[in-house]
């Protein structure tokens, strides 16, 4: 599975884009690694590794700024690292909004964290709701302090989880996921086809 274009969006509105090196814990530009108190991020939650601080160097306050195309091809890049061990865990079939929610706070939490690990559990027992339940919940803090935001971006995911589908339907059904449709589309194509069947018999 992929994560859909509503779900990229989602996870950027969570995640911010930025285009210069920042500190994930104040939220602030910064003018050097050594100012950092949290982790130096850049582009769109992006935490920069130590053999990456070079590159990113020229990207602090007062230097330059990654384009959009950059913050696009670093992004891609960034999901890839949390939607291929998600693929290969995954043993019971999940829905598009589930496999959005997942990758959003795998994004958020890292694809070794242990509260992630008793979600995908959850999921491989079918139990969706206690996998929803841990996701709403777990983690919201940071350093040992509860964090309003988290809370609120928890709250996010499990809504995500939950919900039965986006305001534009998937066309497309994808390899091993469960997608569900509005009454009014599946009317809208049952009549569809019903007059293409009755316009070719005409013929």
């Amino acid at each position: 599975m992929k994560i859909s274009k509503h779900g990229r969006e989602e996870l950027i509105k969570s995640e911010g884009v930025r285009k210069q090196v920042y500190d994930d814990w104040t939220g602030g530009i910064v003018s050097s690694y050594s100012s950092v108190t949290g982790f130096p991020t850049i582009g769109v939650g992006h935490l920069i590794k130590d053999d990456e601080r070079n590159k990113y160097q020229s990207y602090m306050k007062g230097g330059k700024e990654l384009t959009s195309l950059q913050v696009d091809q670093l992004l891609k890049k960034d999901i890839k690292r949390f939607t291929k061990p998600l693929n290969d865990e995954l043993k019971e079939p999940v829905t598009q909004q589930m496999y959005d929610a997942l990758v959003s706070y795998s994004f958020n939490v890292g694809n070794n964290s242990s509260w992630r690990r008793k979600i995908i559990n959850k999921i491989n027992e079918k139990d969706y709701d206690g996998a929803a339940e841990i996701m709403g919940l777990y983690p919201n803090t940071s350093k040992g302090n509860v964090l309003t935001g988290l809370i609120k971006r928890r709250a996010k995911e499990r809504d995500l989880f939950l919900s039965s589908g986006y305001p534009i339907p998937l066309l497309t059904p994808i390899k091993n996921t469960v997608v569900s449709y509005p009454i009014h589309t599946v009317l809208l194509l049952s009549t569809s086809f019903y007059l293409y069947k009755v316009l070719s018999n005409k013929r």
